[in-house]
């Protein structure tokens, strides 16, 4: 929306504070200037829009009563604190992420691969691990695997151990992986659609 007002300037009959609100037809309206003598009304929205160049732009602050137009960042680039600029704001690549699985079945004879994750880069990663038997007692066998600046690595947490019905959990715990090896949690059942389990591997 825009309403171009003349308002007359210098001599007696300069702008005033009251000539200039009485032009004002709705909330969130500013005045701008759009020659000499003469003004319009605009949404402030609509001002800002003007002073975008480029999709994603944001408008940051730079310090007291200054600000910037930040570019958008590539893609997978998350918008963190730090960097050079004088926003203190900078796009930098997300950090490692994690792998989660719910309540998935567990087959009988082959492993079943309840979660995997490969991270990017080199770290620690905290893995967590629950299932229960449903009806009634069966074997489980619940490995994880993962490779380290020692090699590959196998836990063996059960090794088919016969868990009657009811729900299970172990204590969470922390492997060092090398980047592009996967880490996996693995189980097996002794009997069809008894055990299911859920899991996740998180950046430690």
């Amino acid at each position: 929306m825009s309403l171009n007002v003349e308002v007359p300037i210098g001599g007696g009959g300069g702008v005033t504070a009251a000539a200039i609100e009485a032009t004002f037809t709705a909330a969130n309206q500013i005045y701008k200037g759009t020659g000499s003598g003469v003004g319009a009304l605009q949404d402030f929205g609509t001002v800002l829009n003007f002073q975008f160049a480029a999709a994603g732009q944001l408008f940051v602050g730079t310090g007291a009563g200054t600000g910037e137009k930040l570019a958008i960042g590539s893609a997978g680039q998350v918008l963190t604190v730090g960097g050079a600029d004088p926003s203190g704001l900078e796009w930098a690549a997300a950090p490692p992420g994690a792998a989660l699985a719910t309540a998935r079945e567990v087959a009988v004879g082959t492993g079943t691969a309840i979660v995997t994750y490969t991270p990017a880069a080199s770290g620690n990663f905290l893995v967590a691990i629950y299932f229960r038997v449903i009806i009634a007692t069966t074997n489980v066998t619940v490995t994880v695997t993962w490779t380290d600046a020692t090699g590959a690595q196998t836990l063996t947490l059960l090794n088919v151990v016969a868990e009657t019905t009811g729900s299970y959990t172990f204590t969470s715990f922390m492997v060092d992986d090398l980047a592009t090896d996967a880490i996996t949690v693995t189980m097996t059942a002794g009997t069809a659609s008894q055990v299911y389990a859920s899991a996740s591997i998180l950046q430690g």
